[in-house]
């Protein structure tokens, strides 16, 4: 979820009274659009697969590691009721995934590696583009 909000720019909201918020004014009745791509891009080359920036220098886990879902379920009065149980189905779908079956890269007529170079679709709905890959049961 955070790697590519199927929602970049979240669903408009408008606030019920006026409010100063960084310093800025925004009166009631304002449209607000909440970039949720900027909110869980808020890390060094986050595009990078880089597990090492959740642990300490010793190797601990940080605080701070545990991604926080809820920005990806909406704000305020409007918030999905379902988030808890979406969150942990789409754990449970992923668990069961990767313990089913094995995902690796497809291979050319002459047994190479074809690269997955990850492509998505702009818009206020984003989603992977159609790539070669390789999917096998693990049983």
């Amino acid at each position: 979820m955070r790697w590519r909000p199927v929602f970049p720019l979240g669903l408009p909201h408008a606030t019920t009274s006026s409010d100063i918020y960084d310093g800025y004014h925004i009166p009631k009745g304002c449209i607000v659009v909440l970039n949720i791509w900027g909110m869980a891009y808020n890390c060094p080359d986050p595009d990078r697969f880089d597990p090492s920036r959740h642990l300490t220098s010793d190797g601990h886990l940080i605080p701070q590691a545990k991604q926080n879902n809820d920005l990806f379920f909406g704000f305020g009065r409007r918030v999905c009721p379902g988030r808890f149980f979406a969150d942990n189905a789409l754990w449970v779908a992923a668990a069961m995934i990767l313990s089913a079956l094995r995902f690796e890269k497809a291979k050319d007529a002459f047994g190479n590696d074809i690269p997955v170079k990850p492509e998505f679709t702009c818009g206020l709905i984003s989603h992977p583009l159609p790539f070669e890959c390789s999917i096998t049961s693990r049983i």
